[in-house]
């Protein structure tokens, strides 16, 4: 008797720096596919010759034969294409689960002049935030572009290169004596935090 083996494709072991990773077929892994599964917190999209067909964020094992569903449907329909022609179809699993707890610091000091005695002032900026894909498409279009791994550490970099401007430009509008800074934190946090909420709006 001969054992027919199911290919599965799935996100193995993901490693949790890793925001994006492209499945990577060995063979015909994606060809042969029956089961697609999605582990809680993992969503996935489907793309044909470079174009989004798919997004794909509820967690379960579907069958790729037999279900029902608009995003298994597109997977059929190109799986059939994909017969004499590599690489055409991908799938990128993403992470739709918070990411808690993240450190950062801003890289160099911030440089403004004290209203009172009018010397300039360095003032460095750190902290922790959360982060959660919530629109993976345009994070796919606009961030990823085409990365077949995309991390957590790589998007720190987008950040930090995006928030120091408007925490500058607050730091030097609010006026604040470098005497008042240690009473103000609470303050200067919440108003930084609201300054700063496009650069992760925007980025989806």
């Amino acid at each position: 008797m001969i054992n027919q083996f199911r290919s599965v494709i799935q996100w193995e072991n993901p490693n949790e720096d890793q925001l994006f990773i492209k499945f990577t077929d060995k063979g015909d892994e994606i060809k042969n596919a029956s089961k697609l599964i999605l582990q809680a917190g993992q969503g996935c999209i489907l793309t044909y010759e470079g174009k989004i067909e798919g997004v794909f964020d509820e967690a379960g094992t579907y069958d790729l034969k037999t279900d029902n569903k608009p995003f298994i449907t597109s997977i059929k329909k190109f799986l059939k294409l994909q017969d004499g022609s590599e690489h055409v179809m991908g799938i990128w699993f993403y992470r739709k689960a918070d990411i808690l707890n993240m450190r950062w610091g801003t890289r160099v000091p911030i440089s403004y002049t004290d209203p009172v005695y009018t010397f300039p002032i360095l003032l460095t900026a750190f902290g922790n935030y959360s982060i959660k894909i919530t629109k993976p498409r345009y994070f796919f279009e606009n961030v990823i572009a085409g990365e077949e791994m995309f991390c957590h550490h790589e998007l720190k970099e987008v950040f930090l290169s995006r928030i120091t401007q408007p925490i500058t430009d607050y730091l030097a509008n609010a006026k604040f004596s470098y005497v008042d800074i240690d009473s103000n934190l609470n303050t200067i946090a919440q108003e930084t935090k609201s300054k700063t909420a496009d650069v992760f709006e925007n980025l989806g």
